[in-house]
């Protein structure tokens, strides 16, 4: 009977073991498993931003290049802009020549007609200044910066 017993035993503790070893397992598994759902998602939500940044990027170029078209629309060929000849503030001088060149008081600069605003890109600068303008006779009010009109004349 002790025989019996003692293999009762070992087969009960056999048994445990091998409960404990299959729970300790499905453990891992289930670690494992939600360890690689939580690097797809991490994947998959970094292409979700990538392509966000690219669609983004796409959309930045589209708009650059409709208000470079829609600029062009309203350019006016230099050489027939009312701007071209020579206007003078006090000591200020702007000349602008009909090829796109010009100079503002020594310094020199190249310039476009944009129909209300005129572009100058001064020298040695990298990017043009945009200013809004308009021609009543021989004057020229110009908008600086700061949003004051300033009158040249011819």
């Amino acid at each position: 009977m002790k025989k019996s017993l003692l293999k009762k035993v070992i087969t009960l503790s056999v048994a445990a073991a091998m409960v404990f070893a299959v729970v300790a397992c499905s453990d891992k598994t289930e670690e494992t498993e939600a360890a690689e759902e939580t690097a797809q998602e991490t994947v998959a939500e970094e292409a979700d931003e990538t392509e966000a940044d690219e669609t983004e990027a796409v959309a930045d170029e589209t708009e650059a290049a409709a208000d470079e078209t829609e600029a062009a629309a309203g350019a006016v060929d230099c050489a027939d802009s009312a701007l071209v000849g020579t206007w003078t503030y006090g000591s200020y001088v702007y000349t602008f020549n009909a090829d796109g060149t010009g100079d503002y008081s020594g310094s020199a600069l190249t310039w476009e007609d944009l129909g209300d605003k005129i572009s100058i890109l001064y020298d040695g600068f990298t990017s043009p200044m945009e200013l809004e303008y308009s021609i009543e006779g021989d004057t020229l009010t110009i908008v600086d910066s700061f949003g004051e009109g300033v009158e040249y004349t011819r």
